[in-house]
């Protein structure tokens, strides 16, 4: 019997042992956990890692255009990120070279695979690389709708 109650009272000061180490955060369990963390990392494929990692985008321009604020981000002429207050819009974008006289202009046509009413087009001026311009249905540039690179 009191072998028993000894084992169990071993028992007992191991378990009591455990729960203070663990609520007391010890440097050892944590260190422990990170361990098995960077670990876990350091072996993952690097496809994997590189997957979770956010690109920066290519073109970044932004704006306050009638009291909103309007941000214009582009990856690679391929991916677009509109947004406006709140509302953020993303999908495929495609650009083509020349606006008017301007041989050398880009335009961004986003959603350029939609119906034309879906699109929204962006002009960048070769004189006036630092700026992009939104353009309306008839394709005149709005001239209040001026984004700024942002560098």
């Amino acid at each position: 019997m009191k072998r028993n109650l000894v084992v169990a009272l071993g028992v007992l000061v191991m378990v009591i042992v455990v729960v203070v180490m663990v609520r007391g955060g010890m440097v050892v369990g944590e260190t422990e956990v990170m361990s098995s963390v960077v670990e876990e990392k350091s072996t993952a494929p690097a496809e994997s890692l590189e997957a979770r990692v956010v690109s920066l985008p290519t073109e970044r321009y932004s704006a306050q255009v009638d009291r909103v604020k309007v941000i214009f981000e582009q990856w690679n002429y391929t991916r677009y990120r509109l947004q406006t207050n709140e509302l953020v819009r993303e999908g495929e974008m495609n650009s083509e070279r020349g606006f008017g006289d301007d041989i050398d202009a880009t335009v961004y046509v986003l959603n350029w695979q939609k119906p034309e009413g879906e699109q929204i087009r962006y002009v960048r001026l070769t004189a006036e690389p630092s700026y992009l311009y939104a353009l309306d249905g008839e394709q005149n540039i709005i001239k209040s709708g001026r984004l700024i690179l942002e560098q």
